[in-house]
């Protein structure tokens, strides 16, 4: 359904400042752009993140000139590029150890490439100990061009205490800059319940009722998913010279990727009544598809932080502080859409 006239307003306000803080830290001419850490797995979040950061870096002007997840980055490919390309990385919510690979791979990228421009989109911090975070923050202090962005307060009180010295700026999630097709699709009469399993999820999951789901895919993008994923999984294991001249198929499957997880969401949101949901971009999709959605907190705070300070700034977000409260006012929702509906 469209946005509210308020909403789409308050949107482009967001989308507004977001450009305005790339610009300042990417400068005013357009660039070439290394994009590393690229979503390979079924977080269709990360992949919405990934579709906003593209279009911001376009809408600017930039050029992504190659891209690549951890598994599929060459040292030698981004040798080839120009020094003067920006190496921008993924954001989201693993800048920590909940999901230290990704960590482990920006770590590497600063400290191999110190003197190349790199700007780590907008992220959120969270590490289980505070030597962690410090021993972190001594690898990323090797980069001498480094600009760390990060979405909330939290995580900027944080870097405001353990690196004052370094370049980071707030700015908002890059999944608000995602533009998304306008399809009709067919008017659903149940609550999308849309629950988080993995070391992120709190509460009781016994309120959650048992249709309940995580992000999905469907028989058809899923079957596209493994031919896409093969590919890359092709790709890794050929000899190099191979690799040389399979690497436009192999960004191109990457590609792929990005646009079988975007439709699932599409297919997975579209036509809802009303959304339950403890995922942070499943609540800024929501909020994107003007759907009503009811949003509660992950472990550490960061879909609360988010959504007190800007996403919950849209009419159709509300906040609920566990799935009992949650599904009775998705229930509440509902049940006003269906008598409006009756009545006219």
């Amino acid at each position: 359904m469209p946005l509210s006239p308020n909403d789409a307003l308050y949107l482009e306000t967001l989308r507004s400042s977001t450009k305005e803080v790339l610009q300042e830290v990417m400068g005013p001419n357009p660039q070439e752009i290394i994009y590393l850490d690229t979503p390979r797995h079924r977080n269709l979040g990360d992949s919405l993140i990934w579709l906003g950061s593209k279009q911001y870096l376009n809408d600017l002007g930039h050029r992504v000139v190659y891209h690549a997840d951890m598994g599929r980055f060459r040292d030698d490919d981004l040798k080839k590029t120009s020094d003067s390309a920006v190496i921008v990385l993924q954001g989201g919510g693993n800048f920590g150890d909940l999901y230290p690979l990704h960590d482990e791979f920006r770590r590497y990228i600063v400290q191999q490439y110190p003197q190349r421009r790199i700007i780590m989109m907008p992220q959120s911090i969270y590490y289980s100990s505070t030597a962690s975070l410090r021993q972190a923050i001594r690898d990323y202090r090797v980069g001498n061009r480094l600009t760390i962005l990060l979405r909330e307060s939290r995580s900027m009180d944080i870097a405001n205490e353990e690196m004052p010295d370094m370049d980071v700026r707030f700015c908002y999630d890059s999944a608000l800059g995602a533009l998304l097709p306008e399809r009709t699709v067919p008017a659903r009469d149940e609550v999308l319940t849309l629950a988080r399993t993995d070391a992120e999820a709190i509460g009781d999951s016994k309120a959650v009722r048992g249709n309940s789901v995580d992000w999905s895919w469907g028989r058809m993008n899923g079957l596209s998913w493994k031919t896409h994923i093969a590919v890359g999984a092709a790709f890794k294991r050929l000899p190099t010279l191979v690799q040389n001249a399979m690497l436009p198929v192999s960004q191109y499957a990457n590609q792929r990727l990005l646009d079988i997880n975007i439709k699932a969401a599409l297919q997975q949101f579209e036509g809802s009544p009303v959304v339950a949901t403890n995922r942070l971009h499943a609540h800024i999709l929501s909020s994107l598809l003007g759907i009503p959605h009811i949003v509660m907190d992950n472990s550490y705070g960061k879909v609360s932080g988010i959504y007190n300070e800007y996403s919950g700034g849209f009419s159709t977000a509300y906040w609920a502080n566990d799935w009992i409260e949650a599904l009775n006012a998705a229930d509440s929702i509902l049940s006003r859409k269906q008598i409006g509906t009756r009545e006219s």
